[in-house]
């Protein structure tokens, strides 16, 4: 008696709810290198604002001493990565749950810190990263299909 493992069909609701978990995905990659918020740089006698994105935040995390959060930063795009390339190439359930699980810790992050009064989020971006992390939501939603093994 041989077992052979076939997969089952892929459904047209697990598509969506990929999808809009990929999307997800890309938006919050592509949101590390747009400006997203007005910062002003206090001089030596002037105060500059200048308009920075995700990276450039990193890095100036990096060079005022905040190394916990250039390094939570660098590693939430990292995951992000990894997770967009392991929603298209390995597609299992908990791929799906664990990056739904960054996202929600994300979205808490987004929503509940605080601002300081020399930063300035601007509304599009962020709207848009709000947008992202409810897209990459759908992963606790997403049910990749389950090979069926069958007797032959």
């Amino acid at each position: 008696m041989d077992t052979q493992i076939s997969p089952q069909p892929v459904s047209t609701s697990y598509k969506v709810w990929q999808s809009l978990f990929i999307l997800g995905c890309i938006f919050n990659i592509g949101l590390t290198f747009v400006p997203s918020m007005r910062v002003k740089v206090a001089g030596f006698f002037t105060v500059e604002e200048k308009l920075i994105s995700n990276l450039q935040l990193v890095q100036l995390a990096f060079q005022t001493g905040h190394t916990g959060l250039g390094l939570l930063a660098v590693l939430f795009f990292a995951a992000w990565i990894a997770f967009l390339v392991m929603a298209i190439v390995y597609q299992k359930r908990w791929v799906f749950i664990a990056g739904a699980s960054l996202s929600a810790l994300s979205l808490l992050l987004g929503l509940f810190s605080g601002s300081s009064g020399n930063v300035e989020y601007l509304p599009i971006p962020r709207i848009i990263g709000y947008v992202a992390d409810v897209f990459m939501l759908s992963g606790f939603i997403a049910k990749p299909p389950v090979a069926a093994a069958e007797t032959k």
